[in-house]
């Protein structure tokens, strides 16, 4: 029996990598890159395709839906990709372009490629949808701006929005079979977190957390909390309790 196909964006490096390479088990695994392709080794598991896409553009969104399409029946997509800069400017600093960008990167690309998603996912009976959020969204900050003047408040306030859209977007499908979810890492030792030893001090749990821990929270909401819908799962140490 042919396996569901599974759409994991940011599958390049970090947790979406980590997810990908779990869900490849049970999925046929469409990955995505943009700017960093993945390394020729991060390529073995790949059971489906991989496809370089924008996820700020429209257009790349409906071509990356059709490519998978193409493998079999779409059933789920997992919303890794985002970007992170640090530095990052204080409000007072911040020009409207370096605000845009973070926006139309991390929470546009979510409304986009949901929209792309969701026929398929009717059509096919019916799916799962797994977002990735940050502990930034629930305090308005990151542990990984560094100094003062740098609390990323354009990133965090792209990972409120996802929290809220996961919310708005759960109740609009739940009587269609579709499950929408999110999860909030905190502090995980990926290439976006710098200050490694300054952060992990401010984790209650004491460490870092791994792309590994966060891939089986993504996996245990994808296909496992099977009458959960408009959650988000804190994967941060203790660093967010709700």
């Amino acid at each position: 029996m042919t396996r569901p196909v599974l759409i994991v964006t940011g599958s390049a490096t970090g947790i979406g990598l980590a997810a990908a390479r779990l869900l490849s088990s049970r999925y046929l695994v469409v990955t995505t890159w943009n700017r960093t392709p993945p390394a020729q080794t991060d390529l073995d598991f790949i059971n489906g395709a991989s496809v370089q896409c924008d996820l700020s553009r429209e257009e790349d969104c409906a071509h990356l839906v059709q490519e998978a399409c193409k493998l079999g029946s779409l059933r789920g997509l997992v919303h890794s990709a985002a970007v992170n800069p640090t530095p990052a400017p204080s409000v007072a600093e911040m020009s409207l372009e370096f605000w845009n960008r973070i926006l139309t990167n991390n929470l546009t690309s979510t409304f986009l490629l949901c929209r792309a998603v969701l026929p398929e996912l009717r059509k096919n009976g019916g799916g799962s949808i797994v977002l990735v959020s940050s502990t930034a969204g629930r305090n308005g900050f990151s542990l990984a701006g560094g100094q003062p003047g740098h609390a990323k408040t354009a990133y965090a306030t792209s990972k409120a929005g996802i929290i809220a859209f996961t919310r708005g977007l759960a109740r609009e499908v739940a009587g269609e079979n579709i499950r929408v979810n999110c999860v909030a890492p905190g502090p995980i030792d990926t290439r976006m977190l710098p200050n490694r030893e300054a952060t992990e001090k401010r984790v209650p749990m004491g460490r870092i957390g791994t792309p590994e821990e966060c891939a089986k929270a993504i996996s245990f909401m994808l296909d496992e909390a099977t009458f959960t819908t408009g959650c988000t799962f804190d994967v941060c140490g203790g660093q967010y309790m709700n």
